[in-house]
């Protein structure tokens, strides 16, 4: 038995689980802090589907963690029991055919999208994920792309072409791209963001582990994604290799030096007066 520890947002838990899933089909999903997975746990019929989910870590199993970002080789024997924690954001973890089924869209979501979003099944359409709101506060972790990066990929693209924006500042994206053909996604929940992302024949990506998934779960062929260079803060230095299939094109873009000092001069003010 696999036991696989969640930790953070549903992007990363993705990861986690197919992690879990490349060694075996018979796993267990253990949420230490329930409380504060509860949004993801919301998911558990569509993500996490067939699978037991316990609020504890058991005693008395070995402990598998992840000893640095890039890809290493688990190591277990089928039939044993072994609990695995980290964060395995590789696509060489990744058994794509065991993901693709276990992260397939759920009928409700399908029929959601196509009502709501059909020019996704007869157009060519390219996705622009853009995540702001908590990466503002926390630039030192987790840097804004930036527009030029947008402005580059969409060139990329070509800017004439269709596009849909998935964000979660929905005000910032109709501000500062001004595209000729682009539908902007509004009041709509993470799993129907993520499977939007899927079924567009390209996508652009920001450096976040949600909108990877949108673009790994595309099973057009011909795709392109695009992917930003910077995925971790100025204080990280993490070699992201693993984080980027071979026929993903990588933009390379610079840190706001200005918005990281704001970050963290906004970061140690929190400490100082809490």
């Amino acid at each position: 038995m696999i036991y696989v520890v969640f930790s953070d947002r549903l992007g990363n838990n993705l990861f986690q689980m197919a992690a879990a899933l490349s060694l075996s089909k018979n796993l267990t999903i253990c949420v230490p802090l329930k409380e504060e997975y509860l949004a993801t746990l919301k998911y558990s019929t569509t993500f996490f589907k067939g699978f037991e989910i316990l609020d504890y870590i058991p005693a008395g199993i070995p402990i598998y963690e992840e000893p640095f970002h890039h890809y290493a080789t688990i190591p277990y024997t089928e039939g044993a029991d072994l609990i695995i924690k980290g964060y395995f954001q590789s696509y060489k973890y990744i058994n794509r055919s065991k993901a693709l089924e276990q992260f397939s869209i759920d009928q409700d979501t399908y029929t959601f999208i196509k009502s709501h979003y059909p020019v996704l099944f007869n157009k060519k359409i390219t996705s622009i994920h853009v995540r702001r709101g908590d990466y503002l506060r926390m630039l030192h972790k987790h840097p804004f792309s930036g527009l030029s990066y947008y402005l580059k990929a969409i060139e990329q693209i070509g800017k004439n072409e269709n596009f849909i924006v998935v964000s979660d500042d929905i005000g910032w994206c109709k501000k500062n791209l001004k595209l000729a053909n682009v539908i902007f996604v509004e009041n709509t929940s993470p799993i129907i963001d993520l499977y939007i992302q899927s079924f567009c024949v390209n996508n652009i990506i920001s450096n976040s582990s949600f909108s990877w998934w949108g673009a790994f779960l595309n099973e057009h062929n011909d795709k392109k994604v695009i992917m930003p260079s910077l995925w971790f803060g100025h204080q990280f230095k993490v070699d992201i290799s693993d984080l980027i299939p071979p026929s993903y094109i990588v933009i390379k873009n610079k840190y706001s030096m200005f918005l990281y000092l704001k970050s963290l001069i906004q970061v140690i003010s929190q400490k100082i007066f809490s």
